[in-house]
């Protein structure tokens, strides 16, 4: 066991700075249009919509979390398919990674949608109301910025890591993982 510590964090009230760039109304007219185009996600609450914005910047931005050089988010209710036997912070500090993905929606990482823990965000996005107008989504949003930003040399995918957060499952391929 690597014996890192864990951060937990919890929702709380956003402050009304950050409430004040929200239109409610237009937000439940959203979430209807986009429920009648059975868009995934789309009928989540409005805290769901919340973690997506924290998650997408104000995660690293944390106090708690500031401290640390790396760090791994670990959702709720994800699964780990097979043990790590490898310590993925020492592999991207000596391969100088800055991002790790687990997941990719397409085997080519076309229409790729990274499912990772690293982050790097740009205040614009929360300005413009997407996580709560459109179906924003933080691990999107790390794609993209990741894409933007960070050579492709440091961007690292995972095959070794069996990780399940639904409705998106990867196995790896070498079936001495599995033993």
């Amino acid at each position: 066991m690597l014996n890192y510590p864990y951060v937990l964090l919890n929702k709380v009230d956003f402050n009304d700075d950050f409430k004040k760039l929200i239109d409610e109304d237009k937000v439940t007219e959203a979430c209807k249009k986009m429920v009648s185009q059975s868009i995934i996600y789309s009928g989540m609450r409005k805290s769901y919509r919340n973690m997506c914005c924290f998650n997408s910047g104000f995660f690293f931005r944390h106090d708690l979390v500031k401290k640390y050089h790396w760090y791994w988010r670990i959702e709720p209710n994800v699964h780990f398919h097979c043990n790590i036997n490898f310590n993925p912070f020492v592999y991207m500090e000596d391969y100088k990674k800055i991002y790790i993905f687990t997941i990719a929606i397409d085997t080519t990482y076309n229409l790729c949608h990274y499912v990772a823990t690293y982050t790097v965000f740009s205040d614009y996005l929360k300005s413009q109301g997407g996580f709560y107008y459109e179906q924003w989504d933080d691990m999107p949003v790390h794609s993209i910025a990741a894409t933007l930003f960070v050579s492709k040399d440091q961007i690292q995918f995972f095959d070794e890591i069996g990780y399940k957060h639904f409705p998106y499952t990867h196995c790896p391929r070498d079936e001495e993982m599995w033993r």
